[in-house]
C-alpha cells in the first residue's frame, strides 16, 4: 500500500511529524508502526535526534524530504506552523537527558528541568488541534 496522503478509504491522512525516535531508536519504530496501523496518518516531518547528521541520516532511511528534516524540535514547529500541509499531528519518542552532556540548546529536548520549550510546544499542538488543525503561532 503507497503511502500517498490518502487512506485506501480516500480520506485524507493526518500530516504526523516526529521528535526522537530516529536510526537504532526501537521505540520510534514502534510509534511509526502503530501510526499507520488504521491508514489514517503519514510521517512527513521529523527531529529525529539530538544529533544533526542523526536526524539527517533517519530522515533519508525513512524518504522524508531533506527539507523536513530538522536539527531540533523548536526549528521544526516553527517551520510546519507556516507550511500550508504543515504536520497536524506530534508522536514524540523521546527520553530524558540522563548523561549530562551539554548539548545546543537549538537540539536540546527537554527534560524534566528545562521541559518548559516542549511543553510549550505540546500546548501548540493541543490549540492546534481546536482549529481544524491548522497551527497556532509557536513562540519558545
Amino acid at each position: 500500500m503507497p503511502i500517498d496522503g490518502t487512506s485506501e478509504t480516500g480520506l485524507r491522512r493526518i500530516r504526523l511529524g516526529m521528535v526522537g525516535g530516529g536510526r537504532d531508536a526501537f521505540i520510534g519504530a514502534v510509534h511509526r508502526i502503530a501510526s499507520r496501523i488504521d491508514d489514517n496518518c503519514e510521517l512527513v516531518a521529523g527531529c529525529f535526534s539530538s544529533s544533526a547528521e542523526k536526524s539527517q541520516a533517519s530522515g533519508a532511511d525513512l524518504g522524508l524530504d531533506r527539507k523536513r528534516v530538522y536539527d531540533g524540535f523548536l526549528s521544526m514547529a516553527k517551520r510546519e506552523a507556516r507550511l500550508t500541509a504543515g504536520v497536524e499531528a506530534v508522536a514524540i519518542a523521546i527520553r530524558a537527558a540522563a548523561s549530562g552532556a551539554s548539548v545546543p540548546q537549538e537540539v536540546m529536548y527537554p527534560d524534566v528541568h528545562d521541559g518548559f520549550a516542549g511543553v510549550a510546544f505540546v500546548a501548540a499542538c493541543v490549540r492546534s488541534s481546536s482549529r481544524n488543525a491548522a497551527w497556532v503561532p509557536f513562540a519558545a
